[in-house]
């Protein structure tokens, strides 16, 4: 998928969208934006509310915060412009023709 729809999905996300069932980290060009979605995905699964300070706050205990363009970037993704959530493969496009 594009960079810009990376971006809307994860802010998505963090504004508390559900998270995608068929999205994988594999489907992130960005090594950040992989690095931020195993991360939602880590919260997920272990039942922890996913938003702007648990998903800084699992990247820190991961030593990925840095790597990812820091506390910063995730809150320039939050306030970043959000899509709904109903995507499918191939190319990622939403089921409603949006993309």
């Amino acid at each position: 998928m594009d960079v810009q729809t990376e971006k809307a999905m994860l802010a998505a996300i963090l504004a508390g969208d559900m998270m995608p069932a068929n999205v994988s980290v594999h489907d992130f060009e960005l090594d950040r934006h992989r690095r931020i979605f195993q991360r939602m995905e880590d919260l997920q699964n272990r039942g922890e509310p996913i938003d702007r300070v648990t998903v800084a706050n699992e990247l820190m205990k991961n030593n990925e915060l840095a790597e990812c363009g820091g506390l910063t970037y995730i809150v320039e993704l939050y306030d970043g412009p959000r899509r709904p959530l109903r995507w499918t493969r191939p190319g990622m496009r939403r089921e409603d023709g949006n993309d």
